[in-house]
């Protein structure tokens, strides 16, 4: 008995030796993908703004959203065709990059104005477009007739901090080449199509999962448009 134990324990042992072995190395690492640049390119010349609550320059803007995704990428997702990376920083937005290699373009940004105030917002990216050229991304947004609660938090007269209560959910598709962008759903989370396009899957408000036929859902939005 102990030695057909050793056996199966010997046997075990080289399989996943063997396993990992044959594992491939990857082509290239994402951080080679994104970081292969040099983010002081973007510095302006000019100082930045003393107050961050306000809108900075788009110099300042893209300056800064660079330096952050240096530090911090997430929800990092591949399109179909395996060409386009796509990610977010939590404070920079969405950005794009092509697979081989490039310089990311901030492709949107999660700011919402209220009150004459920028908002950070939630985004994440659940996807491509089947023919690769949106993104999808599901966002909380900021509508009071919905329910949204925001409470500004100021000291003195400079914004410090938002807290927004029941965003409402929208599924939007961002257009890689343009910046375009346009509404999906409203009051839906998740979202995403099936490979041929023929479907798209995402979450309710009664949190029930549906499936929609894309063809009937480009008649709906023809008839109300």
């Amino acid at each position: 008995m102990k030695n057909i134990q050793i056996m199966l324990f010997l046997l075990i042992l080289s399989w996943t030796t063997a396993t990992y072995a044959s594992t491939p190395d990857p082509i290239i690492y994402g951080n080679d993908i994104i970081d292969d640049y040099d983010i002081e390119q973007f510095k302006p010349t000019s100082d930045a703004p003393d107050d961050p609550s306000k809108v900075y320059s788009e110099e300042w803007t893209i300056y800064e959203g660079h330096k952050a995704i240096t530090l911090n990428k997430e929800n990092i997702t591949l399109s179909p065709d395996g060409k386009w990376v796509a990610f977010w920083e939590h404070t920079a937005g969405t950005w794009i990059v092509r697979a081989d290699g490039g310089i990311p373009r901030r492709l949107y940004y999660h700011l919402e104005e209220y009150e004459g105030y920028l908002i950070h917002r939630l985004a994440t990216i659940t996807g491509f477009t089947p023919d690769n050229r949106e993104v999808l991304l599901n966002v909380g947004t900021i509508d009071i007739e919905r329910g949204t609660e925001v409470t500004l938090n100021f000291n003195g007269t400079q914004l410090t901090s938002a807290r927004v209560l029941h965003p409402v959910p929208v599924i939007l598709a961002v257009d890689i080449d343009t910046g375009a962008v346009r509404t999906v759903l409203e009051v839906a989370t998740g979202g995403s199509y099936s490979p041929d396009g023929k479907y798209f899957i995402y979450v309710n408000s009664e949190n029930e999962t549906i499936i929609l036929d894309t063809f009937l859902m480009k008649k709906s939005f023809s008839r109300t448009a």
